[in-house]
């Protein structure tokens, strides 16, 4: 604590600021209160005063306030290009909303200012999907479109990463470069626009960009090696990064112009590999593809063939047939054959009680292995640690703490670039989960969680979903109505009092593609009744009714049509039939769901479950069990315990108090 206070007296006087420099003002801000701001002004409030991190008036008004409120500053006197530390300024805070982008520019903000990442704001306006008119009152105004920051990030590839159409069309007539290629880390090491496009699965942004000359054989740089390994992909073509999006119509496009089929990425996956691997299973693009002359039986660097990886799916699916028929063979490490669960029969609260014992010893060996902070261990237990506080069971309140730290402290120093929209590895799900999970722990708001939620908000798409363009990871991380419902959730926890009815608006237009979208599996359906609960609706019968029809006879859940019951997928419908569907722990679908649950725990707390996500990180054992299916198997653990919490007894949650 000293540390921070010393570093806070240090910085403030870097920047010639006092530390308690006009907080009722800030704060003011925070929550747009308009009348508040206009009688501080008034009576000499400073409209360029600053907060310890050196963020300006003006800034935490672009952050949280209307552009009304905005003005009161600006007519008191407000430098509209004044900066923080990092050399952000108002204007690139506020380049995702054309009013206040109007207003900034008509006192002269300076569009051409670049913040010490190198980023200007209009690389940042153009990662707003549908932001069109702030690109181009940046550009009327002399805006750069071949600006590129620090690591090579330009609008052209925020633009693409946005499938945003009208924005790319506006850059390019503009002087844009499709010889963009960002050199930062995490997901984007080495993506040219092309690649951003065609991991946004925008075809027609694709078909743009080609025909104004981009490379379709592009490679994007070898992935870094880190903590544990090799923790990235890399070595990515547009053609692979369609390929694992499972579009056959941007597959054939590539195709039809020159996309190599021999490509392989970092871990030796070929477009075909991936084609396999999608998780909706669409046999047109491998058929195009094996049609095309894509090798069959080859195996990727881990030993696994394409037919290897599309049995993780079934023995005898479309796919299965079509690998046969082009004389595909089976190779690689046989699938883990986990022993029986436990016959022992236990209550829900000593399920539960076992399953975050394991879960919280797991963590941090999962963290230090890897650095990563994880949906699958730290972000999903840290749900069930807030259920388990709720209804009074034990929790290492210890672990739990350095948990919270550790989890914070590793998005804390990502937070400024962040508000700049530098897109980091696995958003949105990465955020949106994290604030879920703060939240269960009762995490109280701060500049952090602004932050996320700035970001969160900005990446929502034209038709109201939101949609990851990283890895696809099944079951987990794959699919709009996961991303889109964890949206809904981290947005209504956190975004500020200033903001309200612009979350509210984004979770109303969230709301009306959810109940539009048709969800395919089990993590869709559930998703699309909780982020329907979430965003203040309740689900309509039809929806309740496709989750209870799906019960199988054993009484449990199955993540697909053709997979066995397992513990993730009862789990979370049971979840969310009981929370988002008002279903009580009495009805006989609820009872019988849970009985499935309790006599397929294993004795150390844990439920197995068979992952079929392709990995981009070396395998480590993170302390729990199932060798390389232990990370799908902690998720699904987590979601388990979280539903048989819902049937503890209250005398007995009493007993643990």
């Amino acid at each position: 604590m000293m540390k921070r206070f010393v570093f806070s007296c240090l910085l403030s006087a870097s920047i010639g600021i006092p530390l308690a420099a006009n907080s009722d003002l800030l704060e003011a801000l925070r929550v747009n209160d308009e009348k508040a701001v206009a009688s501080l002004l008034a009576n000499g409030g400073d409209a360029n005063s600053r907060s310890q991190q050196g963020v300006t008036a003006l800034m935490q008004a672009a952050l949280h306030a209307s552009p009304r409120v905005m003005k009161f500053l600006l007519d008191h006197g407000a430098d509209p290009n004044a900066h923080n530390p990092l050399g952000a300024t108002a204007l690139m805070w506020a380049a995702g909303d054309p009013a206040k982008v109007k207003l900034l520019l008509e006192h002269h903000a300076d569009v051409n200012v670049r913040a010490n990442s190198g980023r200007t704001a209009l690389i940042i306006a153009s990662t707003y999907p549908g932001n069109l008119q702030s690109t181009r009152l940046l550009l009327a105004k002399g805006a750069d479109p071949k600006v590129v920051d620090e690591a090579g990030d330009g609008p052209l590839g925020g633009a693409a990463g946005a499938a945003d159409i009208a924005m790319l069309k506006g850059l390019l007539a503009a002087g844009a470069s499709v010889k963009e290629r960002s050199n930062r880390g995490g997901s984007l090491r080495g993506l040219t626009p092309l690649m951003r496009a065609a991991a946004a699965n925008c075809l027609e942004c694709v078909r743009l960009l080609v025909a104004h000359g981009s490379d379709i054989n592009a490679v994007s740089n070898e992935p870094r090696t880190v903590k544990a390994g090799l923790q990235e992909h890399g070595k990515l073509t547009p053609l692979l990064m369609a390929a694992e999006r499972g579009n056959p119509e941007m597959v054939q496009f590539l195709l039809d112009n020159g996309a190599s089929l021999e490509a392989r990425d970092s871990r030796g996956l070929t477009a075909l590999m991936l084609a396999v691997t999608d998780e909706r299973q669409d046999g047109r693009s491998v058929r195009l593809l094996l049609d095309r002359g894509a090798k069959a039986d080859v195996s990727a660097n881990d030993g696994q063939s394409a037919l290897s990886w599309a049995r993780k799916w079934g023995d005898d699916t479309e796919i299965v047939r079509l690998l046969d028929e082009h004389g595909a063979k089976s190779a690689g490490v046989p699938p883990y054959v986990p022993p029986p669960p436990a016959q022992r029969q236990r209550t829900a609260a000593e399920a539960v009680r076992r399953s975050l014992a394991l879960l919280q010893s797991s963590n941090p060996v999962f963290f230090q292995k890897s650095g990563c902070v994880s949906c699958h261990h730290q972000m999903l237990s840290g749900i069930l640690i807030g259920a388990a506080r709720e209804r009074g069971l034990p929790v290492d309140e210890k672990l739990a703490q350095e948990q919270l730290k550790a989890a914070v402290a590793v998005f804390r120093p990502v937070q400024e670039l962040t508000l700049q929209r530098v897109v980091q590895g696995g958003v949105p799900m990465t955020n949106t989960l994290f604030l879920v999970s703060l939240a269960a722990q009762n995490y109280p708001a701060d500049v952090l969680t602004d932050a996320l939620v700035h970001d969160i908000a900005g990446l929502q798409r034209a038709d109201g979903s939101w949609f990851g363009a990283g890895t696809q990871r099944p079951v987990l991380e794959y699919s709009p109505f996961s991303e889109t419902a964890y949206a809904i959730r981290a947005l209504r926890f956190y975004g500020s009092p200033g903001r309200k009815a612009e979350i509210d608006g984004r979770v109303e237009r969230a709301r009306g593609w959810l109940l539009t979208a048709v969800p395919q599996h089990t993590e869709e359906r559930v998703m699309q009744a909780l982020g329907l609960y979430w965003a203040g609706a309740k689900p309509s019968r039809q929806i309740v009714d496709a989750l209870i029809e799906k019960q199988r006879p054993d009484g449990g859940w199955a993540q697909r049509a053709g997979f066995p019951s397992d513990a993730y997928a009862t789990g979370e419908v049971l979840y969310a039939l009981n929370r988002a569907c008002g279903i009580p722990i009495t009805h006989a679908s609820f009872r019988r769901g849970a009985a499935f649950l309790l006599s397929t725990q294993y004795e150390n707390g844990a439920w197995y479950v068979r992952s079929r996500s392709v990995k981009f990180q070396p395998y480590f054992d993170s302390g729990f069990p199932f060798e390389h299916d232990q990370w799908i198997s902690a998720a699904g653990t987590a979601w388990a315990a979280l539903a048989l919490s819902l049937a503890v007894p209250a005398q007995t949650a009493e007993r643990h108090q």
